[in-house]
């Protein structure tokens, strides 16, 4: 089904995920299934297939880090414009969280950045362009710097 262009996005999203959950796939092919749903897609389809690939609630992917990290990956991939289109898709996709599961989503993509930063060059502590777009993270998210949801 996921590799059928005749299956509505949403449940190639969801079939996706499930082969992935199975382990039927190798992340590799679930990365590359990804990002052909994903990449070059109308937002209307695109976000159709991400919320699938995200249903089930907010422990999918907090509790998946390579799942995180693959929509990491997409997203920090995009090109500025792409990225700008795709930001209502991400904004409804994430909006079945409740507030202390985006805070925590926020909380995991920080620390993966750190631990990124901190292999890459020890002593950084930020990412200066994942710095930059944290207050365009936290209204994604729909959560306050600092505060509550």
């Amino acid at each position: 089904m996921v590799e059928d262009d005749q299956v509505a996005a949403p449940v190639a999203g969801l079939s996706l995920r499930r082969l992935h959950d199975l382990k039927a796939w190798q992340m590799d092919a679930v990365s590359a299934a990804f990002s052909r749903h994903m990449s070059g897609q109308e937002p209307r389809k695109s976000g159709a297939f991400l919320e699938g690939f995200l249903s089930g609630g907010s422990e999918v992917i907090l509790q998946d880090l390579p799942l995180l990290q693959l929509m990491d990956a997409w997203i920090c991939e995009l090109e500025e414009q792409d990225f700008i289109e795709s930001l209502p898709l991400l904004r409804r996709s994430l909006s079945g969280f409740d507030g202390v599961s985006r805070r925590r989503l926020l909380e995991r993509i920080k620390q993966g950045q750190k631990h990124a930063a901190q292999e890459s060059a020890p002593g950084v502590d930020d990412n200066p362009a994942f710095l930059e777009a944290l207050p365009l993270l936290y209204q994604i998210l729909g959560i306050e710097p600092g505060g509550r949801a």
